[in-house]
């Protein structure tokens, strides 16, 4: 269990020491950032930080949840609010991006 926790802790280090804001191109917090990982842990198994996002505490929740907008009462899912995050800073990471945006994408399409 210390082993998991101080993994975690080094990914997120990491992920946000690299990224430093939120990287929603509509919040750009820069507080209570942390780490999400674009592909669930549980499927490709490693905390290479090219599978990380660094998103404030409110997107993160989202990131997970999904949200519904009030106006438009359009449900965006989880993997579509990552998913359009990732091609608003593909320029700003591209070596991180072919990857983690591909891994998504397959996991979208076995998910649909």
């Amino acid at each position: 269990m210390a082993k998991r926790r101080k993994s975690k802790c080094r990914f997120n280090e990491r992920v946000v020491g690299l990224d430093g804001k939120c990287m929603n191109k509509h919040c750009n917090s820069e507080t209570r950032l942390t780490a999400h990982h674009i592909v669930y842990k549980s499927h490709v198994r490693d905390d290479d930080i090219g599978n990380g996002i660094t998103l404030c505490w409110k997107c993160h929740k989202v990131a997970h949840e999904g949200y519904t907008n009030p106006q438009t009462k359009v449900r965006t899912t989880a993997h579509e609010f990552v998913a359009n995050i990732l091609d608003s800073w593909i320029d700003s990471v591209e070596y991180r991006w072919d990857v983690a945006h591909d891994k998504l994408r397959k996991r979208i399409v076995l998910v649909a």
